[in-house]
């Protein structure tokens, strides 16, 4: 019973640590979202809302496919 309570309390942990991680990854690219918005033009702004939102759905992505093969293997 222990056994079953901190298998799931594992997973409970790991889901809030990439959910801690995600919400701190989109702030901080939300707060280079307006920096870049009100210091640069619109072209290169553009451009870097593209990059830094491809990049973040991969680490998204990553984040997924870990969290998936931890509760596989754990």
């Amino acid at each position: 019973f222990y056994f079953i309570f901190f298998f799931f309390l594992n997973k409970i942990f790991f889901f809030f640590f990439f959910f801690f991680f995600f919400f701190f990854f989109f702030f901080f690219f939300f707060f280079f979202f307006i920096i870049f918005f009100f210091f640069i033009k619109n072209f290169i702004y553009i451009f870097f809302f593209f990059f830094f939102f491809f990049f973040f759905f991969f680490i998204l992505i990553f984040y997924f496919f870990f969290f998936f093969f931890f509760f596989i293997y754990f």
